[in-house]
């Protein structure tokens, strides 16, 4: 097959061309990056508007489109190229911050009212990635085939966000971390490496626009403490908690709810369109992929946050004397 993918230079995007390209498709990746890769992969760079300007009235089989943030964006790479299926990739976010509890629920724009505090960053890409959808459904209408594929928190080895080394280096100093609200709850989180290979097996085996939203979240969950106790065990280091109420944090401490990465994320149900349960793919065991980490790295650590938290800490422990 021709794949294109619009975006995908970093983590999972880059993982999923390399493992086509190295299947023997051929692959072409158009992004503002160029990645470094030993695989077969073609690689175009520039901004979107020039690289479909330069993709004009090409044909692929198939169009992964990671970087569409916009129903204009949906619609000007359709005018472009050529695409005998496209696929959006956009976020399981969306169901889950506009109080749905089904990761294939449509979500119109006007339906869009987010149920927390977020923030503007994140409220643009959401509103960015529902517009895209919006665009989907009507190319479906018009009989294109497209598709949604909504993708879970997701990390792993080589995570340019590094977001587990937040936890990684706050175990590792012995000062603890701060949990907001509880830790009793679910979470999904998936690896680059499951979720490239669950969507190259789809791709390549299943009927792709048969549905028009699929959801990529791992079937299991996971109690947040066992997995932050799991990544801990992994590097050797003492799971230590200091539960603190969100509404506390936010007077005293508002900084931590931005920096902290995932203390937001609850499980939400699966759909009947779960790549996973589709195609009978299981993921990695959290203890497995946790185990192939790379090492720490503390330089991320945000040092005057970190002499804040752990003031505060030491402030909410000599009250409870």
């Amino acid at each position: 097959m021709k794949v294109l993918f619009l975006g995908g230079t970093r983590f999972t995007g880059l993982t999923l061309a390399e493992s086509m390209a190295k299947a023997g498709h051929q692959v072409t990746v158009a992004s503002r990056h160029i990645s470094q890769s030993n695989a077969s992969i073609n690689q175009i760079q520039g901004e979107r508007a020039e690289l479909l300007k330069c993709l004009q009235g090409c044909r692929f089989d198939i169009v992964f489109d990671f970087i569409a943030y916009s129903d204009i964006d949906v619609f000007e790479a359709n005018r472009a190229i050529v695409a005998e299926q496209y696929i959006l990739i956009s976020t399981t976010w969306l169901p889950r911050y506009v109080g749905l509890t089904d990761a294939s629920t449509p979500i119109s724009k006007i339906d869009l009212v987010f149920t927390e505090p977020l923030s503007e960053i994140t409220q643009r890409y959401l509103t960015g990635k529902a517009l895209a959808e919006d665009a989907v459904y009507k190319l479906r209408a018009l009989n294109n085939r497209a598709t949604i594929v909504r993708l879970p928190v997701m990390t792993g080895t080589n995570d340019h966000t590094k977001r587990l080394h937040f936890y990684r280096s706050r175990f590792l100093d012995g000062g603890g971390l701060i949990i907001v609200d509880d830790y009793d709850h679910e979470i999904q989180v998936a690896t680059n490496i499951d979720l490239a290979r669950v969507i190259h097996t789809w791709v390549e085996k299943y009927d792709v626009t048969s549905k028009e939203i699929w959801d990529a979240l791992p079937p299991k969950t996971i109690i947040w403490s066992e997995f932050l106790e799991e990544l801990a065990a992994v590097d050797q280091t003492d799971a230590i908690f200091h539960v603190i109420s969100r509404d506390r944090l936010d007077i005293n401490m508002s900084k931590y709810l931005d920096a902290d990465p995932l203390w937001r994320e609850r499980a939400i149900s699966l759909s009947d369109a779960n790549l996973f349960n589709h195609t009978g793919i299981n993921t990695t065991p959290y203890r497995v992929w946790m185990s192939a980490l790379e090492p720490i790295d503390t330089s991320i650590c945000d040092d005057i946050l970190r002499e804040k938290e752990l003031n505060f800490i030491n402030n909410i422990q000599s009250e409870s004397c």
